[in-house]
């Protein structure tokens, strides 16, 4: 009887204990995954504040008069700034207007020139190309495109200009006679020795990054596509165009992003004298070089106005990039 007793006693205990257990790990994975929790928003906390704070100290602070003077203007006698509303965006539409408006003819340069370094644009890829599977005279292209990476723009600029106004003219006066306008002063041929610099530095720009990528492909696989018969052309439209496409996609967004910053290196040529040839990003800049108070609001606004025209091209080559992108990992 005894022994009956003590084992329906052991039985309500077990019963008990059995019906307590969950809630008390369920208390404690609660509070584990609290914990666990809190500690995975600290740690998420602690990684987004410094680009947060980064951003909003140098960008929207920064930025935040450059967005006031668009709707200002300098008051000479009070020397200080005033309100003036959208008379800026006026005197961009006045000019925008004119036929031989200097606004209106660095907007349209700068989309010509936007073509024409879209036309570079295999040029970029392929030279890398060259170059990753070591053709012969790779290592000349390599030094010779890497060297707006090394040396100044400037040096590189007055080095050029000298060149093409007057080792070119010399050389066609004495081998046949032919007197040939130095390139850069003559206004038929301007823009095309301007542009010719610019396309150069350009197609030196990327070409360590591309090689690099290129370089990461895995060696099986371009082995795999030699066996089933590609030819060098074929093995850069199937295998190593979509494996660098990620990255070619930032660099033709950046294209368009900077297609009204572009300053065609317009400066180093002619300073602030080119009035035949210039972009809006050149016309920007002359505006601001002098730092004369009464012309920032409007270099402001042209700014501002010239953001408002590329978002949307920007954000809809963003999303066409994606739809393109093959997705391939390797």
């Amino acid at each position: 009887m005894r022994i009956t007793e003590i084992e329906e006693r052991v039985e309500d205990v077990a019963a008990e204990t059995a019906a307590v257990a969950p809630a008390i790990a369920k208390r404690r994975a609660v509070g584990s995954m609290s914990k666990a929790r809190r500690r995975e928003t600290l740690f998420y906390t602690a990684f987004i504040v410094f680009p947060i704070i980064q951003f909003v100290v140098f960008y929207a602070y920064v930025n935040f008069d450059s967005f006031l003077l668009a709707f200002q203007s300098y008051d000479e006698t009070t020397l200080s700034y005033k309100w003036a509303g959208w008379k800026n965006f006026k005197n961009i539409f006045v000019d925008l207007s004119l036929e031989f408006g200097l606004m209106r003819q660095g907007y349209l340069t700068a989309m010509l020139t936007w073509v024409m370094n879209l036309c570079l644009a295999p040029l970029e890829l392929l030279i890398p190309f060259y170059i990753y599977k070591k053709m012969p005279g790779s290592g000349w292209f390599k030094v010779l495109l890497y060297m707006p990476s090394i040396l100044s723009t400037m040096v590189l600029g007055l080095l050029y200009q000298y060149v093409v106004d007057q080792v070119i003219p010399e050389i066609a006066f004495s081998s046949s006679g032919t007197v040939v306008e130095p390139l850069l002063r003559s206004v038929d041929s301007r823009y095309w020795a301007a542009w010719g610099f610019s396309a150069f530095m350009k197609l030196g720009s990327g070409i360590l990054l591309y090689t690099s990528e290129m370089s990461r492909i895995p060696e099986s696989l371009v082995e795999y596509g030699h066996l089933e018969g590609c030819t060098p052309l074929k093995e850069f439209w199937y295998v190593t165009l979509p494996l660098i496409f990620p990255l070619y996609s930032i660099f033709l967004i950046a294209t368009i992003k900077n297609v009204f910053v572009d300053q065609l290196n317009l400066y180093t040529f002619f300073g602030k004298g080119s009035t035949e040839v210039t972009t809006i990003g050149y016309y920007k800049f002359c505006l601001i070089v002098d730092r004369n108070p009464s012309d920032f609001p409007l270099a402001s606004a042209l700014g501002l106005f010239s953001t408002l025209i590329i978002l949307g091209p920007t954000l809809f080559a963003r999303w066409l990039t994606n739809k393109l992108d093959a997705k391939a990992q390797f």
